[in-house]
C-alpha cells in the first residue's frame, strides 16, 4: 500500500516538473519568420524604383553641331503677325494665326500659315495678292510669338521666356534676370528637351563667363527647359 502511494506521488511530482518545462519550451521555441525580411523588402523597393525611373532617365548628352546653329523658327498657332501693305495701308494690320493654323486675310480669306517661316508666308501673300495690288510689296514680321522656353532654378526671375527670335540658353537666362550669383551653380546648367515621349538632357558650363572665358552658344528649341541648379551648401 505504502509502495503504491509512493509511486503515485512520484508520478505527480514528475508531471509537475515536466509541465512548466514543456510550456516554457513552447513559448521560447524559435519560430520561423513569416513574410519578407528587411533586406528582401529593400531589394524589392529598389527594383521597383529602377523600373519606374529607368525608362525616363537620361544621361547628359553632348552638344551636336546643330545645337550651335540658330534655330529655324516656324510659325505656330497663336503667333501674331504684323503684315504691312505699303501700297494699300488700309489692308495693313496685325493678324493672329488661329488654332487650325490659318490667317484670315482681307480680300483673299483664309491663308495657311503654320509650319512656314515669316519669309515664306510673305512670298505666298505676294502671289495671292498679285491680282488685287498695284504695289506688290508686302512685309511680314513676327509681332508676338506663341513659342516659349522655360527658365527655372537659381535665376532672378524664373518663368516663361517668349521665343520671338533664335535664343541661346544664355539669352534665356539673361531674359530671366541673369544668374543669382549667390546661389547658382553655373558649372552644371541643364537643358531638358522633350522629343516625343523621350527627353534629352544637355549639361552646360557657364562658369568661364565669370573670368571672361568663352562659352559656346547653345541654341534652344521651343518648349526647352533651362534649369540653373543651386550650389551645394556645406554646414
Amino acid at each position: 500500500m505504502i509502495r503504491l502511494l509512493t509511486g503515485r506521488l512520484e508520478k505527480k511530482i514528475e508531471n509537475k516538473a515536466n509541465g512548466p518545462y514543456n510550456a516554457c519550451m513552447a513559448v521560447t521555441r524559435p519560430r520561423r519568420a513569416k513574410g519578407f525580411t528587411f533586406l528582401q523588402l529593400f531589394a524589392i523597393c529598389s527594383l521597383l524604383m529602377l523600373a519606374l525611373t529607368g525608362c525616363n532617365s537620361t544621361h547628359p548628352r553632348g552638344m551636336s553641331p546643330a545645337d550651335l546653329q540658330p534655330t529655324l523658327l516656324l510659325l505656330t498657332p497663336g503667333d501674331v503677325l504684323d503684315i504691312k501693305f505699303p501700297g494699300a495701308s488700309n489692308l495693313s494690320g496685325q493678324f493672329k494665326i488661329g488654332p487650325e493654323g490659318y490667317l484670315s486675310m482681307p480680300l483673299i480669306g483664309q491663308v495657311e500659315a503654320v509650319g512656314k517661316t515669316a519669309q515664306e508666308l510673305q512670298d505666298q501673300l505676294v502671289k495671292l495678292y498679285e491680282p488685287q495690288l498695284k504695289d506688290k510689296e508686302i512685309v511680314v514680321t513676327l509681332a508676338q510669338s506663341a513659342n516659349v522656353v522655360y527658365v527655372t532654378g537659381a535665376v532672378l526671375r524664373p518663368g516663361r521666356v517668349q521665343m520671338d527670335r533664335p535664343l541661346t540658353a544664355l539669352d534665356a537666362i539673361m531674359e530671366s534676370g541673369g544668374f543669382n550669383l549667390d546661389q547658382a551653380n553655373m558649372k552644371k546648367v541643364t537643358v531638358i528637351r522633350y522629343e516625343g515621349d523621350q527627353n534629352t538632357v544637355f549639361q552646360l558650363n557657364f562658369a568661364p563667363l565669370l573670368s571672361g572665358g568663352p562659352v559656346s552658344p547653345f541654341y534652344l528649341r521651343p518648349k526647352d527647359i533651362v534649369h540653373v541648379p543651386q550650389k551645394v551648401q556645406w554646414f
